[in-house]
């Protein structure tokens, strides 16, 4: 062959397509995998996933030797026909990334890919046909939906095709006297699996993520991700944890997200704040709900400028009016509730003053992990006291200033924040209050006239040691001049 045939040769070869072989004609295959001996079967609404769906599987597969785990997602589940359900490619989303790096767990969509409502022993057959008949069926479910198993559509076919694994929680016993646990023993064959499982549900992953509560440790990280993109149940950014703790997404532990009402929550956190100002919210007016913004953000702003925790001051100002909503009877009713020791002529003529002091008596019952020194501060904000911490009197301050205020001092106390000491403008804001209730002629609380007194006596007191300090010769200082 000539060097020119050869060249040509060469390049027809490089043209030559190789025809797709018949679809009849039987392709070489990578080696199947061997089918699992014993095959979980976790079915579920799945809306959303959670850390508690992973416990109970991963105790299943533990404690009854299975080899696969598989997540199956419901389509339309007949127990929830007047409930709604997140769509399908949602909940599909989350557990394919809560699943991924997961071994042994498997995401199975046969129950949305065939449609219609979703019966279990529809599923128990659908999957006979496909897996081989060594392999035995493990239909994982609650202890309390096991209980039930005798009432499901075609129970006996579910019986026949699948043992079950009812996983209970501690410290709830099943009561093996009842007749439905009767009937479920002598018809099924149960194991049962004891797992500590977190204690949530759905429905509260649903609630938390409508309040902007922490979700990492509660929903597997890669899924959280996805649920906060979606902006799905309500979910936005304060669901991850703060920056520093993990960083975005990144689950600072293994352990779920606290309940506001628990001791151990942290108070001064976001999805804390989160909650309670939606509490809030619910319980006062919309221009009172304004007003108590207003002095959480004033509050959180003073603290930064005299070095007081920002976080606390915001809380504070948060709380400050958790009881203003009752009116005079009412808050003499709320103030006998909550044991509160109240002077008849304070009960009588000035009852709207114990709402700080109420309100800090009856948060910690709902929320024990509010700090004492936050609760201080809201029971000293209606009448200040001879020993006002620094927290008490950037929230007291807070309450005149913040921005829907106009009293007629008003912009002149708050061009104060930050040219004079925090004590100094707590006294002007004091006074500047005593003078405008003398003006509309009204009865003064007790402790109000006695924390006067005691900071007027002290600021007299320092003025005068100043002035001995700068060699200047005592002067008479009126302590009513409060402005000079």
């Amino acid at each position: 062959m000539t060097k020119g045939k050869k060249k040509k040769a060469r390049k027809a070869k490089r043209h030559v397509l190789v025809p797709e072989p018949a679809a009849h004609v039987a392709q070489p295959q990578p080696a199947a995998a061997p089918a699992p001996a014993r095959l979980g079967i976790m079915g579920g609404t799945f809306d959303p996933v959670h850390a508690g769906h992973l416990a109970c599987a991963r105790a299943a597969a533990q404690q009854l030797q299975l080899d696969q785990v598989l997540f199956i997602p419901a389509n339309i589940p007949v127990f929830k026909l007047d409930q709604p359900i997140t769509p399908a490619k949602h909940r599909v989303a989350l557990l394919k990334r809560a699943l991924k790096d997961q071994p042994g767990f498997a995401l199975d969509t046969c129950e949305i890919d065939r449609g219609g409502k979703t019966y279990t022993a529809e599923t128990l057959r659908q999957l006979r046909e496909r897996y081989p008949r060594t392999t035995q069926f493990v239909l994982i479910t609650g202890a309390d939906a096991a209980l039930t198993l005798p009432q499901w559509k075609d129970a006996a076919d579910i019986a026949y095709l699948a043992e079950i694994a009812a996983v209970a929680r501690p410290g709830s016993p099943v009561d093996q006297s009842s007749e439905d646990y009767q009937a479920l023993m002598a018809q099924f064959s149960v194991h049962w699996v004891d797992v500590e499982t977190p204690d949530i549900s759905s429905s509260q992953v649903r609630s938390m993520a409508a309040a902007g509560q922490r979700l990492d440790g509660v929903v597997p990280a890669q899924a959280l991700r996805y649920l906060v993109k979606k902006g799905l149940y309500g979910a936005t950014a304060a669901c991850f944890p703060p920056e520093g703790e993990g960083g975005e997404g990144q689950p600072a532990s293994d352990q779920p997200a606290l309940s506001p009402h628990d001791p151990a929550a942290d108070p001064l956190s976001l999805a804390f704040y989160k909650h309670i100002k939606a509490q809030m919210k619910s319980r006062v007016d919309e221009r009172r709900f304004r007003h108590i913004q207003g002095v959480a953000k004033t509050a959180k702003r003073i603290a930064k400028v005299y070095g007081v925790d920002p976080a606390k001051a915001r809380l504070a100002g948060m709380l400050h009016d958790w009881d203003k909503n009752f009116d005079d009877q009412g808050i003499r009713a709320r103030a006998d509730q909550v044991g509160l020791d109240v002077e008849p002529l304070v009960r009588e003529s000035m009852p709207q003053t114990l709402h700080g002091m109420t309100a800090a008596k009856a948060l910690p019952r709902d929320y024990p992990c509010i700090p004492a020194d936050v609760l201080q501060a809201v029971s000293h904000h209606t009448t200040a006291c001879t020993n006002m911490s620094d927290l008490d009197m950037v929230v007291f301050v807070a309450d005149c200033l913040e921005p829907s205020r106009h009293f007629e001092r008003c912009d002149e106390l708050r061009a104060m924040v930050g040219n004079v000491e925090l004590e100094e403008l707590f006294f002007q804001v004091l006074g500047y209050w005593i003078t405008l209730i003398i003006g509309r002629g009204r009865t003064m609380h007790p402790s109000t006239v006695e924390t006067w007194n005691h900071y007027a006596l002290r600021r007299s007191t320092r003025r005068r040691r100043e002035r001995e300090e700068q060699g200047l010769p005592p002067v008479q200082i009126n302590p009513c001049a409060v402005s000079e």
